[in-house]
């Protein structure tokens, strides 16, 4: 083979190697764009039955410093496309070359660290996350094989230009469709003519567990399984609004959804949370079963005394009884009250945007 015929092969495989840099860049921007989305306006993307991506968006390792970590997944893409788009126009090809390859290199020893804790830690598997990975790693392969190829010989082609754009233009395109989707208002399981006709004292009893002021002008009814992953994922956030607005309150009522997999024991939970002394004691109770990753000690906290177990059952029993009233069958459901007497009931991507009408001045 001639030289100048290897210098033709080797020019070509470069750019081959280079174009794909491009695409999958801009696929990484997508999948990060996608997750990073869902967390800031508190949406599911689409994970299949086993609803891993909601587990492991769950979980705190999915924020870093308090940033989800698809934010610097979205960053390192950025990047990595940034230099393979400068290397195709001929622009410090060596140098960009190297920085990708060792941006490529970080992101997938990350990909493979958090891969291996969601299937060893978490028990499960994020089909999002996995496609972040796989694109990762293949950006770290294409890299490799630009470090051995003269990237010097790229050159401005008619896909210079092209590729990038059009690439550009699906992703746009595609995070404008996922955030649509994510903030599109859905249908509450709810029956709004129940809701308006059960009395206020069903609503909030005077023995149901609740956090926050007596004199909050706003009270957020949910409805919530203690192995649910979205109640899991919601509860630390509506945490933190509690303590950040005194104005609003949170009453917190049982469904267990036993019937779904995963859930079996939710019931048995249920009660034992019920078995709690004090509110206090109740919700210190339900942010360590909702952050926890392991299999709960039921016989450590089995309640022994046969009046309050039966007390707590009953508790429970009225709540499932009520969320049937209300014909509610997921979860978590939510119902904003007033004083002005509005009822609204609210889903997981929506109820953050209807709290803030309402805690903003001027809101009603």
């Amino acid at each position: 083979m001639s030289s100048q015929t290897w210098t033709d092969a080797e020019a070509r495989s470069a750019r081959n190697h280079n174009n794909l840099s491009i695409v999958l860049g801009f696929v990484g921007l997508y999948i990060a764009g996608s997750l990073t989305a869902a967390h800031y306006l508190h949406g599911l993307l689409p994970c299949g039955a086993s609803n891993g991506c909601e587990k492991v968006a769950a979980d705190p390792s999915s924020e870093w410093m308090g940033v989800p970590v698809s934010a610097f997944g979205l960053v390192g893409y950025a990047i990595l496309t940034l230099l393979a788009v400068l290397r195709s126009m001929g622009i410090a090809a060596r140098r960009s070359t190297q920085l990708g390859f060792c941006t490529s290199l970080i992101g997938l020893v990350v990909s493979v660290g958090l891969t291996r804790h969601s299937v060893v830690d978490i028990g499960t598997l994020c089909t999002w996350c996995l496609a972040s990975a796989a694109t990762m790693a293949v950006l770290f392969v294409c890299h490799m094989a630009l470090l051995r190829r003269k990237v010097e010989s790229l050159a401005p082609g008619k896909m210079t230009a092209l590729l990038p754009a059009l690439s550009l233009v699906l992703v746009i395109l595609g995070l404008f469709a996922t955030t649509r989707t994510l903030t599109k208002p859905t249908q509450v399981s709810i029956d709004l003519a129940a809701l308006r006709a059960i009395p206020q004292a069903d609503l909030v009893a005077s023995d149901d567990r609740v956090m926050g002021l007596p004199t909050a002008s706003i009270t957020l009814v949910e409805f919530a399984d203690l192995s649910c992953e979205s109640c899991k994922e919601m509860h630390a956030k509506l945490v933190e609004l509690v303590q950040r607005y005194p104005s609003v309150r949170l009453v917190f009522h049982h469904l267990p959804l036993t019937f779904l997999p995963g859930h079996q024991l939710s019931e048995q939970l249920a009660v034992i949370s019920e078995g709690s002394k004090t509110d206090q004691e109740f919700w210190t109770f339900v942010s360590n079963i909702y952050g926890s990753t392991k299999d709960h000690p039921f016989e450590a906290n089995a309640i022994h005394d046969k009046a309050l177990l039966a007390q707590a059952t009953a508790k429970v029993q009225r709540d499932i009884a009520l969320a049937k009233r209300l014909k509610i069958d997921e979860t978590p459901t939510y119902i904003i009250l007033t004083k002005d007497g509005s009822r609204t009931p609210a889903r997981v991507n929506e109820l953050f945007s209807k709290l803030q009408a309402l805690l903003t001045p001027g809101g009603s």
